[in-house]
């Protein structure tokens, strides 16, 4: 079976930060070709994130088809769900794609690839990330790294 991976938008910053295009062109390549393949995603919602903090990546986004996931029905309860849960944890623009990268998880049965980590016990609900709010989901989380040592890439 072939996975199928959401992916966050601080997974797409750090790529330009650390790994930019002109001096790391094949993990750009690899990326696309997932998303080719259908089997990586943004919810419009990391879109409209990456609209907001970048200038080149939104473009980059929006050329390559099938990579935007719109929302669904289903989406939009989970998310509502994850609202309720957590009323503190989205606060204006701060985690405002988070749940819906959760979400799209979810509904399509998919791994989240995010560089946040889970925090402990005890942690204020407005700290929280990804992966603590996912686990009750059954939703996985890996970061790039596990994605590409899963893909198995090596440039």
């Amino acid at each position: 079976m072939t996975d199928l991976f959401v992916i966050d938008t601080n997974v797409l910053v750090l790529m330009k930060r650390y790994t930019p295009r002109d001096l790391h062109p094949s993990i750009w390549e690899a990326m696309e070709n997932l998303v080719r393949a259908g089997r990586i995603l943004m919810p419009r919602d990391v879109l409209e994130e990456l609209d907001r903090v970048e200038d080149e990546l939104a473009p980059w986004a929006k050329r390559l088809d099938g990579f935007v996931d719109e929302p669904t029905e289903a989406d939009i309860e989970i998310v509502t769900e994850i609202s309720d849960t957590y009323p503190l944890w989205v606060d204006g623009q701060q985690n405002a794609a988070d749940p819906w990268v959760i979400a799209h998880a979810y509904r399509l049965g998919a791994i989240v690839v995010t560089d946040e980590r889970a925090k402990g016990p005890g942690a204020a609900q407005k700290n929280l990330k990804i992966p603590n709010v996912a686990a009750p989901y059954g939703v996985r989380c890996i970061t790039l790294n596990e994605l590409g040592r899963q893909e198995g890439w090596q440039f």
